[in-house]
């Protein structure tokens, strides 16, 4: 399709320039870090024309070059510099031989960084004092053109699968004669502007407020679901994953992810405004609520409580996308406190997992060979099941497949992407099945005093295994950091791998924060905690603060310094209301209270049915 007239821009003539005369700065970022002369045009891709000859990234215009650039600026040199040899187009470079084929495209930044790229100069968010109804209308214009908005292949044919329909909000003319272009999103350029937002989390806003379109009504809901919830939903998945993991499940506007979607939206709304009054409690919330919470016993047949055996027939009724929304709604748990009915939804989505991963003759090859989105969805099941399973003190649902997948000794770990956890929930799959055995032992360990049969030889034993595991190398020595969403990752799991360690020796010894293998456990935590306050920024700190709740947990519940305590609930209360960690500083502030030793920090976890996650 030909583009619009109005899809390049001239910004202007350059003049020539003579000897000594100051460079221009109205070219992009790219022209003017090779020191080549740009063109100054926007084409529909938001490339100038010199970039988009060599099949590089631009990197958008703006009259003074971003910090961050310049200490970027060797590294995209010397890949410009690489890319242009690599496909014969370097100055005085023999041509000979050289292939007919298209270079391939250039990213000349990590995907995290892409965000980065572009200044929106006419960016005005839609703000609204409260949450509109999920399906409130304003007259839209169809969006033909996205500048730097998302990169989009266009197609004409209604019958195309997979398309969500865009608008541009910006003009409200009548749309009575107008009709939808329909878009194909590819996930690996879903392209987004950094800003940081009121509740003090960096997250990722298009650039400018885009509207999924279900039959053609101006869906705000799910649009902020998309815009704004969605990354802080999963802060260290790669957002060129998002489209084929998440994205996809709320393609259609009447379905029960879809559903899922505005309900995680409406409460994130509902707590930046009112603060830590729980949403479910507000009517309208309430009623979408109920009616998902109908739609899965509908499903499920009865109420989900058992995920073992003969039980599991009643989720194979359960689809893709049924999966994707019921992580949704558990985050809705999380955004609204962190407490309430999550578990039913857990085990739901955990049978889904288990049937999911008994399709090939084992959970490694089913996980390979599953879709990216029910990939996903097993992950984040695992990942919520484990940290579930230290609220409600049993094995958790999918220990066996956990086994399976993430045992060090097991066929495939540490070598197949498909099986890493750690570029999903930011934990290294080994430190996911050390916590779960951590899990495991603590649940035998009290069954075995109850019956008077606990050997303590044969805890120790069982502890070695899993705290040979743990002392493995640390990510922040042994990985290289490329960028901050790896960052972010290696601190995470990091955090995940001490509050382990600190979680076994806690289960082998007690909880007994005098304990000297305890007490050392706790300082290793709180020595990285420093070094996190002394070395990280605050966005990222931020990021694994609310990514780490379990571990700031259980380390607070087992120190007995009172600096170090009063340090952990400010960390806490600084995330805000949105989310679970306010509703955990009060959950630690009863057990500090308490005053009991052994610390009774299970009983009090387990009495306020509050989610880690």
């Amino acid at each position: 399709m030909p583009a619009p007239k109005n899809a390049i821009k001239k910004h202007g003539a350059a003049a020539p320039k003579g000897k000594g005369q100051i460079r221009a700065k109205s070219g992009c970022y790219t022209c003017r870090i090779r020191r080549k002369k740009c063109d100054e045009e926007r084409h529909p891709d938001n490339r100038c024309g010199a970039c988009t000859r060599l099949n590089i990234q631009c990197l958008g215009f703006g009259p003074k070059r971003p910090d961050w650039l310049k200490e970027k600026q060797p590294l995209i040199i010397q890949r410009i510099k690489d890319h242009l040899a690599g496909n014969g187009k370097m100055k005085n470079q023999a041509s000979g031989g050289r292939s007919t084929m298209e270079a391939p495209y250039l990213h000349l930044l990590d995907d995290d960084e892409n965000d980065l790229c572009y200044e929106s100069p006419s960016y005005q968010p839609v703000m609204f004092e409260s949450p509109p109804a999920p399906n409130a209308t304003l007259p839209q214009t169809p969006l033909f053109t996205l500048d730097a908005g998302l990169d989009i292949e266009t197609y004409r044919d209604p019958a195309l699968m997979n398309t969500f329909e865009i608008y541009d909000n910006s003009s409200h003319a009548s749309t009575s004669t107008l009709e939808p272009l329909a878009v194909s999103i590819r996930p690996s350029s879903y392209t987004f502007d950094y800003a940081a937002m009121d509740d003090g989390l960096e997250v990722y806003q298009p650039l400018n407020y885009h509207a999924l379109v279900p039959g053609g009504t101006g869906d705000f809901l799910l649009a902020h679901y998309i815009n704004e919830v969605s990354v802080k939903q999963w802060l260290l998945v790669d957002k060129s994953a998002l489209p084929h993991a998440i994205y996809t499940a709320i393609n259609d506007p009447q379905g029960f992810a879809c559903d899922a979607a505005r309900l995680l939206a409406s409460i994130h709304f509902q707590r930046r405004t009112r603060g830590d009054i729980p949403s479910l409690e507000e009517v309208s919330i309430r009623s979408q609520y109920d009616n998902l919470r109908a739609t899965l016993l509908q499903k499920s047949g009865n109420y989900p409580t058992n995920v073992q055996g003969t039980h599991l027939q009643k989720y194979s009724n359960f689809t893709a996308d049924d999966a994707s929304g019921i992580l949704l709604v558990i985050s809705s748990f999380l955004f609204d406190g962190g407490q309430g009915e999550w578990n039913m939804w857990l085990s739901v989505v955990c049978g889904y997992a288990k049937i999911l991963l008994a399709r090939y003759p084992s959970p490694h090859q089913s996980l390979v060979m599953c879709s990216p989105q029910d990939r996903f969805s097993v992950k984040a099941a695992i990942w919520f099941d484990v940290l579930a399973a230290i609220t409600t003190q049993k094995h958790p649902n999918l220990m066996n497949e956990i086994n399976h997948l993430f045992h060090p000794h097991a066929s495939g770990f540490g070598t197949t992407p498909e099986l890493d956890m750690l570029d999903s929930m930011g934990c290294e799959s080994r430190v996911v099945w050390a916590l779960a055995k951590t899990i495991a032992l603590s649940t035998w360990k009290t069954r075995h005093q109850a019956s008077g049969t606990l050997s303590i030889p044969e805890l120790v034993k069982r502890s070695l295994e899993i705290e040979d595991c743990l002392k493995g190398p640390s990510l922040l020595t042994s990985m290289p950091i490329m960028d901050d969403i790896r960052l972010k990752r290696i601190y995470c799991s990091e955090m995940f791998r001490t509050s382990t360690t600190l979680f076994l020796r806690s289960v082998v010894s007690g909880d007994y924060p005098n304990v000297p293998e305890v007490s050392e456990a706790v300082h290793d935590m709180l020595a990285l905690l420093k070094t996190m306050r002394e070395r990280l920024p605050q966005s990222i700190r931020t990021a694994v603060i609310r990514m780490t709740v379990s571990s700031l947990f259980i380390c607070g519940a087992l120190t007995n310094e009172e600096d170090e305590r009063s340090r952990l609930r400010d960390l806490l209360e600084e995330e805000g209301a949105v989310g679970n960690c306010s509703t955990l500083s009060r959950v630690l502030n009863t057990v500090w209270a308490h005053g009991a030793c052994p610390v009774p920090w299970r009983n009090i976890l387990r009495e306020e049915n509050m989610l880690l996650v």
